[in-house]
């Protein structure tokens, strides 16, 4: 059985051979992130997926649901999470290194509040996926 982070790991490495954008927005200087919302059905593939903060750039919020979309299995699931476990995936779309490392502070900023309050919750699990399909 996998620990949380060797399957937050499997799921990052997923979500970035999924994440496909059009030529033109490669060659954009686009940035942004989007957090998508999701369950895992009880066959493994993502469920009610959501995009629940937008990038700015529908094109990124359509690739970033699309990839999670596109997960083949969230199986095996880590011990101690079930299928009516939420998740959210993060997901960075950047044009530069110092892009990149902006919204990772930006990430981490405000990892702490929204933590403190899924806590509260207590049903949520944020994994903060750092795909870039830039490189």
């Amino acid at each position: 059985m996998n620990s949380v982070a060797q399957w937050s790991s499997g799921m990052t490495d997923k979500i970035n051979q999924n994440l496909e954008l059009p030529r033109r927005v490669l060659n954009e200087s686009t940035d942004g992130t989007v957090s998508v919302a999701f369950l895992c059905s009880e066959d493994g593939t993502p469920a009610a997926l959501r995009v629940i903060h937008r990038s700015g750039n529908s094109t990124l919020d359509r690739a970033a649901l699309r990839a999670v979309s596109r997960i083949p299995t969230m199986h095996p699931l880590p011990q101690g999470i079930d299928h009516g476990q939420r998740f959210q995936a993060n997901i960075i779309f950047a044009s530069s290194q110092s892009a990149y490392d902006d919204q990772i502070r930006t990430l981490r900023r405000d990892a702490a509040r929204t933590s403190q309050a899924l806590a509260a919750q207590g049903d949520t699990l944020v994994l903060n996926v750092t795909a870039n399909p830039r490189g």
